[in-house]
């Protein structure tokens, strides 16, 4: 997480792939264009995945006035069934000039400092650099679980950053160097599966090559997005991720994905098993369940002080109990079943 001393000299290409997010566009464009990092020294370009909702028009509204190139790629009759992501970066990347790829979402919007934040943390050595990403919430308690949960989820990609066993980030802030997504085969190894457009470039990246993998902790450098809408969204979301971890291609990381796995449902079955047998089974269930959230309590708290200042804490406990319950049905949902994405029925 070293940061270099100034890295505007760094040229960059935000590349934001899309479909059918007319409603979110605007405010996405607006927050990119207002970025304090050298207009000379990045461009913008979207990739519209086949949207049929009139998307493209306001990418081609904003391309007539703005000063920093701004491309609009359009993808049409694209005959895969999976990967449609991968595909749309891909292209992307291919017509991008510049040597840092930074990758986010239609759905996102951002601080001036965010582009800056993000580049200063590349040196000479660094392939990758993951950036945090925040919920924003309506103060529901749905929402408010969710973003207690995500930012449990972004805090231990920056652990695992920090211990140099990287294993997860989000796509929606992430910055490569083109020469190392090349060096890698980009996303050839896994053009086939729905998702993992993020975690397995970071995986590679870390385990097969010199390359160095970087977080950037810092406020600057979040992303904004809001949270799943109602449950159906949210657990296709979740499905949707866990769909990829079986394709994990280092072996040591689906060991820990078990082994995590295996944990969670513990917190399932000893509470039930302590009725039918042993009252033991029951008191180890407390011990187990009392240390994580004393722990995580602990995590958010750091994340609250330097990254996620309006974390509110009041719905902490009914997110522990509920997490371990939605946790194992999206694992096994996302690794047999199928998932909805952007108005496609995919498998993993």
């Amino acid at each position: 997480m070293t940061k270099a001393s100034n890295r505007e000299d760094l040229s960059v290409s935000v590349i934001i792939p899309f479909r059918n997010e007319r409603k979110n566009l605007a405010k996405n464009i607006e927050s990119i264009l207002g970025q304090n990092y050298p207009s000379e020294n990045f461009e913008i370009i979207y990739v519209d995945d086949n949207s049929s909702d009139g998307s493209s028009q306001i990418v081609e509204e904003y391309m007539k006035r703005s000063k920093i190139k701004l491309t609009l790629l359009k993808i049409e009759n694209e005959k895969s069934t999976r990967g449609h992501k991968k595909i749309a970066i891909s292209k992307g990347i291919e017509i991008s000039l510049n040597e840092i790829i930074v990758t986010t979402d239609a759905d996102c919007f951002f601080g001036p400092g965010w582009l800056k934040s993000l580049i200063e943390n590349f040196n000479e050595n660094t392939g990758l650099v993951a950036g945090p990403v925040e919920y924003i919430s309506d103060g529901s308690l749905f929402s408010s679980l969710q973003k207690l949960e995500f930012a449990g989820l972004i805090l231990s990609g920056v652990g695992l950053v920090g211990i140099k066993q990287p294993i997860i980030c989000n796509g929606a802030n992430l910055a490569f160097k083109k020469d190392a997504f090349y060096e890698v085969g980009g996303y050839d190894s896994h053009m086939n599966f729905s998702s993992g457009d993020d975690e397995f470039l970071m995986q590679k990246l870390a385990y097969n090559t010199k390359w160095d993998i970087s977080f950037a902790f810092s406020k600057e450098a979040l992303a904004f997005t809001r949270p799943s809408e109602d449950f159906k969204s949210f657990f296709q979301q979740r499905k949707r991720w866990a769909s990829k971890s079986l394709h994990y291609l280092n072996a040591k990381i689906k060991i820990k994905l078990v082994l995590i796995f295996m944990f969670y449902l513990s917190l399932i079955i000893f509470p039930i098993v302590s009725l039918i047998q042993s009252s033991s089974y029951l008191i180890l269930f407390l011990f187990i369940f009392l240390a994580k959230i004393f722990a995580e309590y602990i995590i958010l708290l750091t994340g609250k002080h330097y990254l996620f200042s309006d974390l509110k804490f009041f719905y902490y406990i009914p997110a522990q109990m509920l997490q371990p319950l939605y946790l194992i049905y999206s694992s096994i949902m996302g690794l047999f079943g199928r998932f909805d994405w952007k108005g496609r029925n995919l498998a993993r």
